[in-house]
């Protein structure tokens, strides 16, 4: 049995199906699979439109990257965090204590967590604090990741609209777990996700989140668990943020909503189980 992970496996999927060996493809990328394909060749190209509509389960980590593809035995495991415990939403004042400690002031903190890179547009969201600092309403961001490999010059870009004082570069971490402790709101600015664990785990430390609709919409009610924007739309994510920034209430409220529905989802230990039962 062979499972092959993400459509960059594509070459492994094709080898199960030329030597009979049974394989389960799992595919995460929200992409057009085609476009995606050509680089690999017109007979992989082939090769794999043949498996997306006969050969093999395939499994897809939402409901709405499912509609993405064309396979006729498909299945939805969500993506989970490993041994992920949701503890009670931060009080303000265990908040206020965790930015101290990361050197933050009193202020709103918004954090944006994973890999940095163009696909990810944080600049988007360095704009929006931007604006609303210049506006008179204090906001700090920390931009939380690893950079891109290969994007350089989008990074050199970042680290200059950084310098003027409200934005900070962490580069990588090795848990970026006190962040979410003394977050205040999540930004995820993203073009395109497939099942965002930055968002699992921003919903089990009750932080309140801002989002793009690309994570898989039935993770989250938007309006009362998240608030979402249109990819690049910076007017409308300057307005959730100042919603936000000047409703203490309303964040905690948003964030508490996202715990407890992250309280109800599947465990990690029922997706390895969903796993098993396609591999046996």
């Amino acid at each position: 049995m062979i499972l092959a992970n993400t459509l960059d496996s594509v070459l492994a999927r094709i080898a199960a199906e030329v030597e009979g060996v049974p394989a389960v493809w799992a595919i995460h990328e929200p992409v057009d699979w085609r476009k995606f394909m050509e680089k690999f060749g017109l007979g992989v190209l082939e090769s794999c439109a043949r498996i997306f509509h006969s050969s093999g389960p395939m499994v897809y980590v939402s409901e709405e990257l499912r509609t993405l593809y064309p396979a006729n035995q498909s299945f939805v495991i969500p993506n989970r965090l490993p041994s992920w415990e949701p503890h009670a939403p931060s009080s303000p004042q265990d908040r206020l204590s965790a930015k101290q400690r990361l050197g933050f002031g009193e202020g709103v903190l918004v954090v944006v967590v994973g890999i940095v890179g163009l696909r990810k547009r944080p600049h988007d969201v360095i704009q929006a604090v931007q604006h609303l600092n210049l506006r008179g309403i204090p906001i700090e961001l920390a931009i939380v990741g690893d950079f891109e490999p290969g994007e350089s010059a989008y990074v050199a870009q970042l680290r200059r609209a950084a310098a003027d004082g409200h934005v900070r570069l962490t580069g990588r971490v090795p848990d970026a777990t006190p962040f979410f402790q003394a977050a205040d709101i999540l930004v995820l600015a993203s073009s395109n996700e497939s099942f965002s664990l930055v968002v699992l785990e921003a919903m089990a430390h009750g932080v309140a989140i801002v989002a793009t609709p690309v994570f898989a919409k039935e993770l989250l009610v938007p309006g009362t668990e998240c608030l979402l924007f249109d990819v690049g739309d910076i007017v409308a994510l300057e307005g959730h943020l100042a919603k936000l920034a000047l409703d203490q209430e309303l964040r905690e409220a948003i964030g508490r909503a996202g715990w407890f529905h992250y309280r109800q989802l599947t465990t990690f230990e029922e997706q390895v189980a969903a796993y098993g039962e396609l591999l046996k």
